[in-house]
């Protein structure tokens, strides 16, 4: 039985800048009417108020790929990231390129099944086959 293991090659600051462009989509409407309410001095929820601040802040996110867009060596300054960065690029790449994260159960299947197809061969006597003339 044979294991294949599959490596995933680091993403490019392409795939990152993708994925906030997506983040800061699905942020920015709601993020926008809830400032403009802030502005014009009326209250917001305290959901609200915890989601501008959780979700809707994207500042760890936008400087996570200022940092690495400016880095010398992007493979190695990828390499050094902690915890929380590498749960950051992880949540990008997800966001750019949801099908190159996290293969489906069919594509696990699909490759255990061509992995394992092969049988030992018995080693059987020829079978004696009577001449017909």
């Amino acid at each position: 039985m044979t294991c294949h293991t599959i490596i995933m090659k680091p993403p490019t600051i392409i795939v990152l800048k993708k994925g906030l462009k997506k983040l800061q989509d699905q942020t920015h409407n709601r993020k926008a009417m809830l400032q403009a309410a802030l502005q014009a001095g009326r209250p917001i929820s305290e959901p609200d108020e915890e989601w501008l601040g959780t979700v809707g802040n994207l500042v760890d996110e936008e400087c996570l790929v200022e940092e690495l867009t400016k880095a010398v060596d992007y493979e190695h300054t990828l390499k050094e990231l902690g915890q929380q960065g590498q749960s950051i690029v992880k949540k990008l790449t997800e966001l750019a390129e949801p099908h190159t994260v996290a293969p489906s159960k069919k594509y696990k299947r699909m490759i255990w099944f061509e992995t394992e197809v092969t049988m030992p061969v018995l080693s059987l006597s020829p079978l004696q086959v009577p001449d017909r003339q």
